[in-house]
């Protein structure tokens, strides 16, 4: 069982067949060629240097994406973050908080809030502005910005580009087509390129995806990365191995930009997926929701409902579920290149020269 809203991948993709879905794509192809058209012209005048870069008074280290939707990023913040602590480093994070209600933290906030405690998380549209608030009020060494690789005017140290191994380049369109922000090429800016849920594809996809990055980017570092399941958690925090679900019935239900990646996930544990119910990226839960994931649990016989902690830190409380409520708390690995990936974060940090040496924008500094 999978919730209708789900359906605009498979028109996106191409998998919805029939002249109705035909139509809306060239639809949506027609509207696409407005938007190319501005990311286009705004990218030329950075290159051209037409368009101000302000630098901050500390190392920027920015995890962003090509594509709309989930691609991993903020587990690879998590990631960073955790490894520049571990180096002794001050920090904070700054983002932009999409899906946030006016005066409440998003999604990402609140699970880096979390995950992270005693890390300063700023949100705003201006990343400037962010950038200055956290350096103002905190004193942090590095900042990470999450989700700021279209976000040109701050400059950056360090540019990393999470790219989904499960829809690499948003099926080779622009939004709202598909689901690229920019094209392929703007990857030519990256300093390291992450292939992340790599172990989802199979071996000769991940080499062809590979092949495909290290000629749009051949001075970037590639790396692969996966998610690892660190457990299963009630709502109260009461820890499971994630073999307590294989082989047994549940329903699932999530909110992500690929809904696709939990499902394969959760099958990936052996679990036997009778309902899947899948809402809209950011999607603020309603008490009919909730009730209609009951209801589906019911109707199938599950044993459990499992969920990603990106949609636990969103849901009320005191729901009375009738199924015990299981979230999936995972945390990402590097499988392929982590020393490389180490040695060049490392000097990032502690070498100005080699910063101004490596970063394509310099920027003007901001006090």
């Amino acid at each position: 069982m999978r919730r209708s809203v789900s359906t605009i991948h498979e028109i996106l993709s191409g998998e919805r067949k029939g002249i109705l879905a035909g139509l809306l794509r060239l639809f949506l192809l027609l509207l696409s060629f407005p938007y190319r058209l501005v990311v286009a012209l705004r990218n030329r005048l950075y290159d051209w240097k037409l368009k101000t870069v302000r630098r901050l008074d500390c190392r920027v280290i920015c995890v962003g994406n090509l594509t709309t939707g989930g691609t991993g990023k903020t587990p690879l913040v998590e990631y960073l973050a955790r490894y520049l602590l571990s180096r002794g480093k001050r920090l904070a994070i700054i983002s932009r908080g999409y899906g946030g209600r006016p005066g409440e933290p998003d999604d990402e906030k609140l699970i880096l809030d979390e995950n992270l405690p005693g890390v300063p998380h700023v949100t705003g549209k201006d990343r400037v502005a962010c950038g200055r608030a956290a350096c103002g009020k905190h004193g942090p060494e590095v900042v990470l910005t999450d989700d700021g690789f279209q976000h040109r005017r701050l400059a950056r140290d360090l540019d990393i580009v999470a790219i989904d191994a499960l829809i690499p380049f948003g099926y080779g369109h622009y939004l709202p087509r598909g689901l690229l922000r920019e094209s392929p090429g703007s990857l030519r800016r990256a300093h390291v390129v992450v292939i992340t849920r790599s172990k989802l594809v199979n071996p000769e996809e991940l080499s062809r995806l590979e092949s495909e990055i290290s000629r749009l980017a051949p001075k970037a570092l590639i790396l692969h990365a996966s998610e690892e399941i660190l457990s299963l958690e009630g709502l109260r925090g009461e820890g499971r191995s994630g073999g307590a679900v294989r082989g047994r019935h549940v329903a699932a239900f999530s909110g992500l930009g690929n809904p696709e990646s939990f499902r394969r996930t959760l099958t990936g544990l052996g679990a036997n997926l009778a309902a899947f119910l899948v809402f809209g990226d950011h999607h603020r839960y309603t008490l009919e929701d909730l009730k209609a994931i009951d209801a589906a649990a019911d109707v199938e016989n599950a044993e459990f409902i499992l969920t990603t902690q990106k949609d636990r830190v969103k849901l009320p409380a005191d729901f009375p579920w009738r199924h015990e409520l299981l979230v999936v708390k995972i945390a990402v690995r590097i499988t392929k290149g982590e020393e490389a990936f180490h040695r060049l974060i490392d000097k990032v940090i502690a070498d100005p020269v080699a910063v101004s040496r490596l970063s394509p924008q310099r920027g003007e500094r901001v006090g």
